[in-house]
């Protein structure tokens, strides 16, 4: 008896096992054997089907013959086993080529048999020409190893004894030479022989040359059939005709009908209805009068139905009476089907005829057709056309309850009506809109952008923002990349309507940077000023920090500069402190002097003055140096801060030292900074030594600046109250001011006047604070947003 502790090793799994189950031998088999066998059921995979199988997987059949020239070129490359006989491979070379009539012939097949072509003539075998005209057939198909046997195969023929040129034969070579790209070589052949071939090699020849693009070589081959003494056929008018037309030169087609006119010569039904066809792509439908009034009045005895539904929307798309397009029906040789009254209600919703329209599906009635898809759907866009959306939405419940929807359908007439129901919001119903693109989205049919756009748009100022978000998600990425800026325009649009509430912005914002990251930092840079208008620096400066995270849309000097200045506008410390960390943190940025300002004039409006200087000094160690709008705004600091007359004074005869050019607004701005302070007298001085001392008059603004800062202070109002210096201030002083104003500049008082009430106008509406009482929030939004309705107006 064996021992309890000694377990039986497992022997290797025979094939049969492998194939058949399910265990794991396969993959990990050193893993598998070494685990007891008490786990070997918890390892079980799948084994593919073709593995299980049992039959070996066979090989192709072969063409007749061609395991005859596969073992002549083993031979003959590798010298594997005997060479068949020739006569072995002359009647495997019969067989192929009858076997290739049936389908066309493969560039590695015409190799092979081009071998054992070779290799008869070296061994003196001579195929019989029936053979070599039967190989010339199957070789029409063109190509590089194709050419070379139809080249080695015409030369035999040439030179068989007794052989004499047949139109079939020279058509043969020539069909495969122009398949082959050879036309020059095609074109001389068949001049060479044209008495024997005729006009049907240069069929060939001219259908290469109109696949081809070659407008020279196709006149030439005209040219030299038309100089012949019997002229060129007529049907050989067709190939000019056709080329220029797919080329849209109908002016030229036009000439070249008109020249088989001239040549006595009868034109093929296929003229006209090539030339008819081009003017209905092309709308150029002046070009077809006269062929179609020739075939309408003279009829063609080989005019088919196909060909007379062409012209009969030709003349349906010119305008034509129904008089005359009954005529034409008339001379049709059977009833007008579904198709010729659907080609007829088509050109006439092309040309917005709706009266036609309505006769033809009263016609269809009579004719006792039942309308189909496409007659519904023409029915519908005639409908849209009219904007009678209510029969649109009858006939479109037609057409979804009673027709089945055709293989590759692309859905773009409900489309049409989906836009039309979307385009008047919100004068519309976006319940059946809604009903439309569910419809569309059960058949898995993509919107275009001339859809999507009304849509989403609709959408937007209803801020149904998750539609929006599924719109987006399913069909934007198909778009192209000019497509996709229209999506991205249309969502920067309605962020800057007045109608959008600050919730419905940051929800359109947050669309744009989920569905189109590629986002220009431009339309980026438009939301976050657009928060900065509505008071919400928060949102802004979030914005801002998002395009840092990018990897490719990082926030440039503009951006910074733009975000410093709307932060400095609404006077808040926190973003301001989230913003100058991304610029210190930022290693991209260029720190120049507008950059510099915006920062400053941030910290000023913070309450950081002494930040704000310490940004003025780097803008004055800099190589750059600073600007005129760096002196004013500095100025603009020094009227701000107690002790800041000191400081503006000494920095403006630090300026007159230097030499600095000042502008007009930088005397006004240190005007104001020093008549804030009451230093009314020095005020005055410079406004009076401002023509001698700087080359130039002084403006309205440096007029009225230390007007109004008197008359701010006589009326209290406004947020410069210099409460400190009221009892200093000499009430005396302003008809004296006043009346050396008028005196100095009689022709500019009265504006002086109007620009100082327009400073205290505006100055009291600054003043003005409004608080939300259900937030309790202090806002002064330009405009009253969407749920702040009760807004009490405060001092």
């Amino acid at each position: 008896m064996r021992p309890r502790s000694v377990r039986q090793l497992s022997r290797p799994p025979f094939l049969r096992e492998l194939l058949h189950s399910r265990c794991a031998y396969r993959l990990l088999p050193a893993l598998f054997l070494s685990l007891p066998h008490q786990l070997h059921q918890q390892r079980n995979i799948s084994v593919p089907r073709f593995l299980a199988r049992n039959s070996t997987p066979t090989r192709p059949e072969s063409p007749p013959g061609f395991d005859i020239f596969d073992a002549l070129v083993r031979h003959l490359d590798k010298k594997i086993g005997p060479a068949p006989s020739p006569e072995a491979v002359a009647y495997a070379m019969a067989q192929f080529v009858r076997y290739c009539n049936s389908q066309p012939m493969r560039g590695y097949q015409a190799k092979r048999l081009r071998r054992g072509y070779e290799y008869l003539r070296a061994q003196g075998t001579r195929v019989g020409t029936s053979t070599l005209s039967s190989a010339l057939e199957v070789l029409k198909g063109g190509g590089e190893e194709q050419l070379k046997l139809a080249r080695l195969l015409w030369k035999d023929l040439l030179e068989t004894n007794g052989y004499k040129l047949n139109k079939k034969d020279l058509l043969r070579y020539i069909t495969t030479l122009c398949a082959s790209k050879c036309v020059d070589e095609a074109v001389e052949l068949s001049r060479q022989h044209v008495d024997v071939a005729g006009g049907g090699p240069w069929i060939q020849v001219m259908s290469a040359f109109t696949k081809q693009g070659n407008e020279e070589g196709l006149l030439e081959a005209v040219e030299f059939l038309r100089a012949r003494p019997e002229g060129m056929a007529g049907w050989l008018y067709f190939y000019p005709v056709d080329f220029y037309c797919h080329c849209d030169k109908l002016k030229n087609a036009l000439t070249w009908f008109e020249r088989a006119m001239e040549d006595g010569k009868e034109n093929v039904p296929a003229v006209y209805v090539v030339i008819l066809e081009a003017c209905l792509r092309t709308g150029q439908l002046e070009f077809g009068s006269g062929p179609a009034q020739k075939i309408v009045k003279d009829g063609h005895e080989e005019m088919k139905k196909e060909d007379w539904e062409v012209v009969l929307r030709f003349v349906a798309a010119q305008g034509g009476s129904m008089e005359e397009q009954q005529r034409i029906l008339d001379r049709m040789q059977s009833e007008p089907d579904l198709k010729t009254i659907n080609n007829l209600i088509s050109a006439a919703v092309t040309q917005r005829n709706h009266g036609a329209v309505d006769h033809y599906l009263a016609q269809l009635a009579q004719l006792g057709l039942q309308p189909d898809h496409s007659t519904l759907e023409l029915k519908l866009r005639s409908f849209i056309y009219r904007n009678d959306l209510t029969a649109a939405w009858s006939v479109y419940e037609d057409l979804k309850y009673t027709q089945e929807i055709p293989a590759g359908y692309t859905g773009l007439t409900p489309q049409d009506l989906l836009r039309a129901m979307v385009k008047d919001y919100p004068n519309c119903d976006l319940t059946k809109a809604a009903a439309i693109y569910q419809d569309l989205a059960e058949l898995k049919i993509r919107l275009t952008p001339r859809t999507l756009l009304p849509l989403v748009d609709a959408y937007l100022q209803e801020e149904a923002f998750e539609n929006v978000k599924d719109l987006l998600n399913k069909h934007v990425g198909h778009f192209s990349p000019e497509e996709r800026k229209s999506v991205i325009e249309l969502l920067v649009v309605h962020g800057q309507r007045d109608t959008t509430s600050v919730e419905a912005l940051w929800n359109t914002y947050m669309s744009l940077i989920r569905s189109f990251p590629e986002t220009s930092i431009t339309k980026r840079e438009i939301f976050m000023n657009l928060f900065f208008e509505q008071n919400r620096p928060f949102a802004a400066v979030r914005i801002l920090e998002h395009m840092g995270m990018t990897d490719d849309r990082k926030p440039t000097k503009y951006q910074y500069t733009a975000a410093f200045v709307g932060i400095g506008n609404a006077r808040n410390l926190q973003c301001l402190e989230k913003a100058y960390r991304m610029l210190n943190m930022d290693p991209f940025v260029e720190v120049d002097t507008v950059l510099r300002n915006a920062l400053m004039f941030a910290f000023a409006h913070c309450g950081l003055f002494e930040r704000a200087f310490e940004v003025y000094e780097q803008i004055a160690r800099s190589q750059e140096g600073p600007n005129h709008a760096t002196i004013s705004q500095v100025f603009d600091i020094c009227s701000r801060i107690t002790y800041g007359l000191l400081r503006a004074k000494k920095l403006w005869a630090g300026y007159r030292r230097m030499g600095i050019e000042l502008t007009a607004n930088n005397v006004a701005s240190y005007v104001e900074a020093i008549s804030k302070h009451g230093a009314w007298d020095d005020a005055w001085d410079v406004v009076k030594n401002m023509e001698q001392d700087l080359g130039f008059p002084p403006d309205e603004k440096v007029y009225v600046t230390p007007l109004s800062c008197v008359m701010r202070r006589l009326i209290g109002v406004g947020v410069f109250r210099l409460s400190t210096l009221f009892s200093m201030f000499k009430r005396n002083r302003l008809p004296e001011l006043e009346e050396w104003l008028e005196k100095t500049y009689p022709e500019t008082w009265d504006k002086i006047m109007e620009r100082v009430n327009a400073q205290m106008v505006a100055e009291e509406a600054r003043s003005r604070t409004y608080v939300n009482l259900n937030t309790g929030e202090i806002t002064k939004a330009p405009r009253v947003m969407n749920g702040e309705e009760d807004i009490d107006p405060m001092r």
